[in-house]
């Protein structure tokens, strides 16, 4: 089964939509992996908190510190359920800090990288 969804971002918490090939589970089940993201404002800047979508292993860190990135960049791939699933930058923004490195264990909702 083909999946499509659009390319920006469709609303609050909802980024790296993209086109991809679902393969059917043993009952018929697809799964959407959704970014959770927050906005924090600090002073005059707002900084958002780009979060794991589900538990998993940090496989790689495509960002560092300082670089500058466009909605829809990868910035980490978490390895869930036997799948890698890339979290995308909900909007364009310099890479403010990096919370996790390769190999670490992240939980649900775990601070992966703040964007400014």
């Amino acid at each position: 089964m083909n999946v499509s969804f659009p390319s920006r971002n469709p609303g609050p918490g909802c980024t790296c939509a993209r086109t991809f090939d679902a393969g059917t589970m043993r009952h018929g089940w697809a799964f959407l992996i959704v970014v959770k993201s927050a906005v924090i404002g600090k002073g005059n800047t707002m900084a958002e908190e780009i979060r794991a979508p589900l538990a998993g292993t940090i496989v790689s860190v495509l960002v560092e510190p300082g670089a500058k990135v466009e909605e829809d960049d990868e910035l980490v791939v978490v390895e869930a359920l036997k799948m890698e699933n890339p979290v995308c930058s909900p909007r364009a923004g310099t890479v403010k800090e990096i919370l996790v490195k390769k190999g670490d264990k992240v939980e649900e909702d775990a601070v992966l990288v703040v964007i400014d």
